[in-house]
């Protein structure tokens, strides 16, 4: 047994370090860095306490951030949940050319992010973009896409959504597929129409892969910062400013590293209780 239990902390070695160094190090790192302030030249550090969050907290630019960031979130997860779960009901149906449709949908998420940055930077683009020639050409007038304000955030979540569907799609679709036959044979037997086999059989068997998904979709989008980086570099007038973006300028271009590691712990305090909270509440209803 002592010789088994070797052997298996041997393997789990390689594992442990590459989580202590790409993981747990720049976690602490970063904690310890909010607390100090460096001197980039001079490499001093002194500690400050928490003057850096106080900063943070009265940065008018980090609070619209936030707000601008769950903004965001709310509008790409209230389209890309129920749009992936309709083309995983769709795709179940296995019609002719329904691999290779779900294939072209899930190309996008398989992209890189900066790839797709630039791509809707050239077919959104006010003056010649190939979107606004299409419509002009059509009579239909232009759209200032990424250079109005109202317009901006929906158009990075439609990007966002477009990117993101393929992937969310397939998890849905193993959902459906796990879902044991009998219990549609059975309410075929009791009468059920298609909307009452949805309600009652598909949309409770699917909970664990509805948890799945708006968790793991929530932290990836509080986590984006690509598209108003590579597209819109947070504008107009900020309207697109997410909290990784803002946490990236302050840290690259205002060169304020402590404050910016204050930010990414502030986020993490926000994010990790809301994360606890979904998964208790979530997890009362698919144990129930």
């Amino acid at each position: 047994m002592q010789k088994r239990t070797k052997t298996a902390l041997i393997f789990l070695i390689p594992a442990f370090i590459y989580f202590s160094v790409f993981y747990f190090y720049p976690l602490f790192a970063n904690i310890y860095y909010s607390l100090t302030k460096s001197m980039l030249l001079s490499g001093d550090v002194a500690f400050v306490g928490f003057k850096n969050f106080y900063d943070a907290l009265h940065d008018q630019s980090f609070i619209n951030s936030v707000s601008v960031t769950f903004r965001f979130i709310l509008m790409t997860m209230i389209i890309v949940i129920p749009l992936s779960l309709g083309f995983a009901l769709l795709f179940e149906s296995s019609f002719v050319g329904a691999k290779f449709a779900l294939g072209m949908l899930y190309i996008p998420y398989l992209t890189s992010m900066v790839v797709i940055g630039l791509i809707w930077s050239v077919i959104l683009n006010s003056d010649l973009g190939v979107l606004n020639l299409v419509l002009s050409a059509l009579n239909l007038g232009t759209q200032e896409w990424l250079n109005n304000p109202k317009q901006a955030l929906p158009v990075i979540s439609g990007i966002l959504i477009w990117s993101r569907v393929g992937y969310t799609t397939i998890l849905f679709l193993a959902g459906l597929n796990a879902i044991p036959r009998e219990f549609y044979e059975s309410s075929d037997i009791d009468g059920a129409n298609r909307t009452q086999k949805f309600i009652w059989i598909t949309l409770p068997q699917l909970k664990q892969v509805f948890l799945f998904v708006f968790l793991t979709s929530f932290i990836s989008l509080v986590q984006s910062f690509a598209p108003s980086l590579i597209i819109t570099r947070g504008g107009p007038q900020e309207s697109t400013n997410l909290i990784g973006y803002h946490i990236y300028r302050t840290a690259f271009a205002y060169f304020e590293l402590n404050k910016a590691s204050a930010m990414s712990v502030l986020i993490s305090l926000l994010i990790f209780p809301i994360a606890l909270f979904i998964l208790k509440k979530w997890g009362e209803t698919v144990d129930a």
